[in-house]
């Protein structure tokens, strides 16, 4: 399962890298401001979208390290806070500040 996750998240962060790259690397002007635009939020959103995978395989390896006392506890608690290490952000008001 966190070999899994762990792929789908690199695969994600594959794609929605190469779209900033892509963006970047086009002289100022060359681009609408639609597209440009529309590459920022798709890259948003697949930044986002990229917690959920990443989420499992920590969760998966902090269960799998627990029950055998493979670490310390407070290591593998610290895997079930997430991949930010914070409780989860609403996430209308995190594209509101950007």
């Amino acid at each position: 399962m966190a070999f899994g996750a762990g792929v789908t998240w690199a695969a994600i962060q594959m794609v929605f890298q190469s779209a900033q790259v892509a963006l970047a690397m086009v002289p100022r002007g060359d681009v609408a401001p639609a597209l440009a635009r529309m590459i920022s939020d798709l890259t948003y959103a697949l930044s986002v979208i990229a917690y959920i995978p990443i989420t499992v395989m920590l969760a998966a390896v902090a269960v799998v390290s627990l029950r055998p006392r493979a670490f310390p506890a407070w290591l593998a608690l610290c895997g079930r806070r997430g991949p930010n290490g914070a409780a989860p952000v609403d996430s209308e008001s995190a594209h509101r500040r950007r």
